[in-house]
């Protein structure tokens, strides 16, 4: 025998129970716990959560997606070049005085068509404080929309031995799916050794964009450099709104993924032999004529 489904109502879970609510910080922003969690370990847990999840997990403050809110005015803007330096056979990056030490490289991409979702590539390097440099956000452009896989894949290939960086990781979410094979290809064509990450997001994107930028925005961790300024880039961030799904956002999401994503140490050796001799600073400090 069939019956339909009749739901029975029952009180919410917990009435009646007293709510015990202790913050780790009082009224007058005092320590309420301050033998476990001091002024500067609270500060400390602020800058690497964020305000979001500090308000929410530590203040105990009912938080939703829309008062996450990212603001541009937070970030610190960069001009310098990269350089390197080739030392006893030994390969450094820097950006100024600088060393770098770990880098990303994100593609999430699109077909690129007018109109349609952006293709965007970003890279960000860490430096040895684990602030990240924002150095190359590209929104590829496709001219060939009948060999469109050549022709970003090529371009990105570009963009990565510019920047010396051997490593990418490609959303595979949509098309990505069939361009990691097509990166492999273009890439050995073309003798550059790379190593192809495939990246499923399973995390909504508006969530994953806050979690990316909320901590490090806000705790001055994220610097960008100059040539960003002139792309979509800060526009999509003044635009975000966790609740417009229909908002462009593909450059934040490009760096989010740059940020979330493992990163890799910056190699020891130089990864591309082709780099032409003007382009380096052989350092010879240590000699004696």
């Amino acid at each position: 025998m069939i019956t339909r489904y009749k739901r029975v109502k029952s009180a919410p879970f917990l009435r009646g129970f007293d709510e015990l609510r202790i913050p780790v910080l009082d009224n007058a922003t005092r320590p309420t716990w301050p033998e476990r969690f001091s002024l500067e370990k609270i500060k400390e847990i602020r800058i690497r959560s964020g305000n979001r999840k500090f308000s929410s997990q530590m203040l105990l403050q009912p938080v939703t997606l829309s008062e996450g809110i990212l603001n541009p005015n937070h970030f610190n803007i960069y001009q310098n070049d990269l350089r390197y330096i080739e030392s006893n056979g030994k390969f450094k990056l820097y950006l100024g005085d600088i060393e770098l030490t770990h880098v990303n490289c994100f593609w999430d991409p699109a077909f690129g068509k007018t109109g349609r979702d952006n293709s965007v590539l970003a890279i960000i390097f860490w430096d040895a404080l684990g602030k990240m440099y924002i150095q190359e956000v590209i929104y590829l452009k496709v001219h060939n929309t009948n060999d469109s896989a050549h022709e970003q894949c090529t371009q990105v290939l570009e963009i990565m031995e510019k920047n010396f960086v051997t490593h990418i990781h490609i959303e595979t979410n949509g098309i990505g799916a069939f361009l990691v094979e097509f990166m492999r290809k273009y890439s050995q064509e073309k003798g550059q050794m790379i190593t192809i990450q495939p990246w499923h997001q399973k995390q909504k994107k508006s969530e994953r964009i806050l979690d990316a930028f909320d901590a490090p925005l806000h705790a001055g961790f994220l610097l960008l450099h100059q040539s960003v300024t002139q792309t979509f880039f800060l526009q999509e961030m003044e635009e975000f709104s966790p609740e417009n799904v229909n908002g462009k956002d593909d450059g934040l999401d490009a760096v989010a993924g740059a940020i979330l994503t493992p990163n890799k140490p910056i190699p020891t050796r130089h990864p591309n032999n082709k780099v032409k001799q003007s382009a380096y600073t052989v350092d010879t400090s240590g000699f004696k004529v």
